[in-house]
């Protein structure tokens, strides 16, 4: 259960970095 847990934040975590990513290009291009 730890295991699918750390998988759990992981994903969550790289989705969070490729959001702020994405929010961050679209500024630079505003």
């Amino acid at each position: 259960m730890s295991f699918d847990a750390r998988i759990l934040n992981g994903v969550g975590v790289m989705a969070a970095v490729v959001e702020a990513g994405n929010f961050a290009r679209a500024g630079e291009a505003l």
